[in-house]
């Protein structure tokens, strides 16, 4: 199922402005107005979405199975952010990414992903075999 599209070195950029909706205490990881780790862990996941996004095979897409990540310093409300995700390695249909964030003013984290290639609607059938249980 691997495109001879999907080449490491492939990379998904992301830059967004923090909201008050990504603070940790909108998303209840915590009690502070900083950009929260569970919104950064969702941007980094986006960005490698992006990285390969336009060279994934017809009728396929990605799902996230592994995140590890270092959240090094906090991003207040207003500030921009910019994620980028690398295409490092493939297996088969498995994309791992290097994952590393910035604000305006310092590096904010850092981290590696795991992304594997999956027919859509096959997916989805299993998915929707679940619910009938």
């Amino acid at each position: 199922m691997m495109s001879h599209s999907i080449r490491i070195g492939l990379t998904g950029t992301l830059e967004k402005t923090v909201r008050k909706d990504d603070t940790a205490a909108s998303v209840k990881s915590g009690v502070l107005e900083v950009l929260g780790t569970p919104v950064l862990a969702a941007f980094m996941e986006e960005a490698s979405c992006l990285a390969v996004q336009e060279v994934l095979p017809s009728k396929t897409t990605t799902v996230g199975t592994y995140l590890q990540l270092e959240h090094k310093a906090p991003t207040p409300v207003g500030m921009e952010v910019q994620i980028e995700a690398k295409l490092v390695e493939t297996k088969d249909r498995l994309l791992i990414f290097e994952l590393t964030g910035k604000d305006e003013k310092e590096a904010i984290g850092k981290g590696v992903h795991h992304r594997v290639i999956v027919d859509e609607k096959k997916f989805m059938e299993r998915v929707n075999g679940k619910s009938k249980r």
